[in-house]
């Protein structure tokens, strides 16, 4: 939970009354239910006063572990001014407190803390062991882990609840004092861990480029040395913020017609070799192409004529012909040409699938300067099956691949002219570098859990 639910009322007795379930209705209109209830007469300490049959027994740690705080569906922060845990140890050695962000970052480190008298508490005798003062805050949205350790690593540990699984937690080994960790209090926007021992490639460039503007993130690969525009310089678990860019990111691109679909103003990762752009690199397209329909043929100078007529057609409908090749040994595309048709022509032909539409009959009312695509039994003496134009008040069999009526290709060069690339040094920009703890981050939460004993602000958690 992110606080505390606080009760006043008058009589104790009220509340240690024979209720099973306490349900309370937040703002939203969302329902919880209310797990227990504590009874803080002197506004210091809380006693547990609800459920009052629930039977608790902690049990003695043997271990130093990271104690899992759930704070991803808090509502609000909270801010935290003291820890406490209970040990069955007599030991007065001074204690090391650690907080880590589930990415591994210290978010605060304090060395030393005030060892309470012997005392019983679910049934194991023992010592609490507190921090207070402090002003530390648990941003909502995140997980958070709390260490408390002895200062040998052995001298103490936290106890834990008998039968009582409702945990998280990881082992803890780490036994670096505060003086040696440098924190970041500040994880309110810090997303994620992106990167694990390995260089910036795409895939790590598109995890960047799908935060939101002013998210931050810890770079978990290699150090970076800046030597081109998509190779910034980054230290390793250096914390970088994910810049504001104009436009939106459209996403990796690994075909030439993908990138071509990128909408003016927007950015986009090319994930492709051999096509005029620079691979791993972040281009914004600054003004529209024309539209087109991309075909996937192995050459375009193979293709049939019929073929050639096909692509034709598409152009004749409005639409710019995008042709692009591909082989079984090449992961790449080369765009082979953009086709267009002359000013001045029309057409009039159905495109199914990317099939041209034969016409059964031939048109009663034909457009001057206008494109059919007529089955030659349409008419009663021999005509070809094929494309034809109307002009002049005639019908002429177009029986070439049609580029007299084409305009010049498009050329990839000509393509690449429609984007910019963005150096992605001005993508991320350098915030802090913290202690951070690769181990723990590494981890994994131990199954079962353990229902550690964790107080926050003189509140059981």
């Amino acid at each position: 939970m992110a606080g505390g639910i606080t009760v006043t009322h008058p009589n104790i007795a009220s509340l240690t009354g024979n209720v099973n379930r306490i349900v309370i209705t937040d703002n939203s209109g969302v329902q919880h239910e209310v797990k227990q209830v504590y009874w803080c007469p002197d506004g210091v300490n809380a006693n547990l006063v609800w459920p009052v049959n629930a039977q608790k027994t902690l049990v003695a740690g043997t271990q130093n572990v990271a104690i899992e705080y759930d704070m991803t569906d808090a509502t609000e922060d909270l801010v935290i001014n003291s820890i406490e845990i209970f040990t069955d140890s007599s030991s007065s050695s001074s204690a090391m407190i650690k907080i880590l962000h589930e990415t591994g970052v210290f978010i605060a480190a304090i060395d030393g803390d005030n060892r309470g008298s012997e005392t019983e508490k679910y049934g194991l005798t023992g010592r609490t062991r507190s921090v207070n003062g402090l002003n530390i805050t648990l941003y909502k949205g995140h997980k958070y882990y709390f260490v408390y350790q002895g200062s040998s690593n052995s001298d103490f540990y936290p106890a834990y609840f008998k039968n009582d699984t409702d945990g998280n937690y990881k082992l803890y080994t780490n036994t670096t004092t505060a003086t040696q960790i440098t924190v970041y209090p500040d994880v309110s926007s810090l997303k994620a861990t992106i990167g694990h021992n390995e260089n910036l490639n795409n895939t790590l460039r598109d995890a960047i480029l799908k935060l939101n503007a002013n998210e931050k993130f810890l770079w978990g690969g290699y150090p970076q040395q800046e030597y081109n525009p998509i190779r910034p310089a980054m230290v390793s678990n250096g914390i970088y913020n994910r810049e504001n860019l104009t436009g939106s990111y459209a996403g990796k691109k690994t075909t030439l017609a993908g990138i071509a679909s990128t909408p003016k103003g927007d950015y986009c990762l090319i994930d492709v070799d051999n096509t005029g752009f620079t691979n791993e690199a972040v281009y914004r397209k600054t003004n529209d192409i024309p539209s087109y329909t991309a075909f996937n043929f192995n050459d375009y100078s193979s293709l049939s004529a019929n073929d050639k007529l096909a692509l034709f057609v598409h152009a004749l409908n409005g639409k710019t012909v995008f042709v692009t090749s591909t082989t079984a040994w090449q992961s790449y595309v080369n765009v082979q040409g953009l086709d267009t048709l002359k000013s001045g022509y029309t057409s009039d032909i159905e495109v199914n699938n990317n099939v041209p539409v034969l016409r059964t009959t031939v048109p009663t009312n034909p457009v001057e300067k206008c494109f059919y695509y007529i089955n030659g039994n349409a008419w009663t003496d021999w005509h070809a099956t094929g494309l034809y134009v109307y002009e002049n008040n005639n019908y002429t069999h177009v029986s070439s691949d049609a580029d007299g009526f084409k305009t010049s290709y498009l050329t990839i060069s000509q393509l690449t002219d429609y984007f910019i690339v963005i150096n992605f040094s001005t993508i991320i920009s350098f915030v802090a570098q913290p202690s951070y703890d690769y181990d723990f981050a590494n981890k994994s939460v131990e199954t079962p859990g353990k229902h550690f004993y964790l107080k926050l602000n003189n509140i059981e958690v």
